[in-house]
């Protein structure tokens, strides 16, 4: 029998909070870096590769980028 879609967004939502633990103790994660893709992924949108980019350099490196 297959999984139930429920059953697997607890699965990914598990690794992902073991992935964002792994990362928090890190000296490049701030915590606000962490707090901003924590955002992204209760928004859907850790497969946007410019916003995961952003979330992890920060606001001030996303203000002072070219368009």
């Amino acid at each position: 029998m297959g999984r139930s879609v429920s059953t697997e967004n607890q699965l990914v939502r598990k690794i992902l909070d073991a992935m964002f633990a792994d990362v928090a103790g890190r000296d490049e994660f701030d915590r606000e870096a962490i707090a901003r893709l924590r955002e992204l992924r209760e928004a859907g949108a850790l497969g946007k590769s410019a916003l995961v980019s952003t979330a992890i350099r920060g606001e001030a490196a996303a203000n002072n980028e070219d368009p």
